[in-house]
């Protein structure tokens, strides 16, 4: 799917729930616009598409700490799409922030910290 044209996926979005948990590192993406386009943008869109044929519930997985007044660029970037989401009016709209996502092969010390046998400092 290419994301970067709506306009050729976007009547595909049809169902009773869709779920929404696209994103990417810094690091792979290669700047903070380049993550902006993936983790809002290409989330955001595929929300509005669903909305605009019918799709009742959207979940979206976030992040723990997601704030759009926040200081840090990924925290403001997950909480101004939550608060967009918010606003396109599903009958119902599922955010979950969850303390930590588990990427095969990660060895990011932030990502491992809180799961259990992933992170370096527990296997002392």
């Amino acid at each position: 799917m290419d994301f970067d044209h709506p306009e050729a996926w976007a009547d595909e979005l049809k169902s009773d729930v869709l779920f929404s948990c696209l994103g990417t590192t810094i690091k792979a993406a290669g700047s903070q616009e380049a993550q902006w386009k993936v983790d809002y943008t290409y989330q955001y869109e595929g929300a509005k598409a669903a909305r605009a044929n019918g799709v009742k519930t959207y979940v979206l997985v976030s992040a723990i700490g997601a704030d759009v007044k926040s200081k840090f660029f990924y925290s403001r970037m997950k909480g101004a799409l939550d608060d967009a989401v918010r606003e396109l009016g599903f009958e119902g709209c599922f955010i979950l922030r969850p303390p930590s996502l588990i990427r095969k092969g990660s060895n990011r010390f932030g990502e491992n910290v809180g799961v259990p046998g992933r992170c370096p400092a527990q296997k002392r």
